[in-house]
């Protein structure tokens, strides 16, 4: 069954009465994680920190997860939700600081597509338990809003913004349990957002592939 993307990462519910805020859940595609690992931009992070240890703070199903495992990084991941049986259980915003606790050290690389109606509060909590990036994948209004504006100006680390020339596809995740596939594209532009706690200034925009 075909459906438009766009009706359910825009919110609400569709023509067939999902409803998007059960879960806020939709996996990243593999391609849109892999553009963010051949661009320059974050190549150029792992020449400033010699690459150890990410964490994916809402892994989901592991979309993100896994392509950074088929390019040789090390990463863990943890969710709210086992969706899948292959990973550890953790309320992320109530234990924002899992990871030092399992390891003793704050990861350099906290990496994730964060439920969109909690973004503010992950990337304030993410912010607050990295050691050094928190790389999200989001709406490009997630620029947008008092609320976030707010938040920019008080952490203003936001240091590029990597806008996807080419409208991807996230699919929620009781269409992949249904077994259906989404032969549409998005109504919803995206992007790459890199913070660097050591960064205090202006973001630079620029442009990422993606099929």
């Amino acid at each position: 069954m075909e459906k438009k993307v766009g009706q359910f990462i825009a919110g609400g519910k569709s023509r067939s009465g999902l409803d998007r805020q059960q879960h806020d859940f939709y996996v990243t595609p593999k391609h849109s994680v892999q553009a963010l690992i051949d661009h320059s931009i974050f190549k150029s992070l792992l020449h400033k920190i010699p690459f150890d240890k990410m964490w994916e703070n809402a892994v989901g199903n592991g979309a993100i997860l896994d392509t950074f495992e088929e390019n040789g990084f090390d990463i863990v991941g943890t969710d709210l939700n086992d969706w899948v049986g292959r990973f550890e259980q953790n309320d992320f915003l109530k234990n924002p600081m899992w990871f030092y606790r399992k390891f003793g050290y704050k990861t350099p690389y906290i990496i994730t597509n964060p439920p969109y109606k909690k973004a503010n509060e992950w990337l304030v909590k993410s912010l607050r338990a990295t050691g050094r990036y928190v790389i999200l994948f989001l709406k490009l209004s997630f620029l947008e809003s008092i609320s976030r504006y707010k938040i920019f100006k008080m952490y203003p680390h936001l240091k590029y913004v990597l806008v996807f020339s080419k409208r991807q596809s996230p699919i929620h995740w009781s269409l992949i349990e249904k077994g259906e596939k989404l032969k549409s594209s998005s109504t919803t532009a995206t992007a790459w957002f890199i913070w660097d706690i050591r960064y205090m200034g202006q973001p630079t925009i620029d442009w990422i592939g993606g099929e």
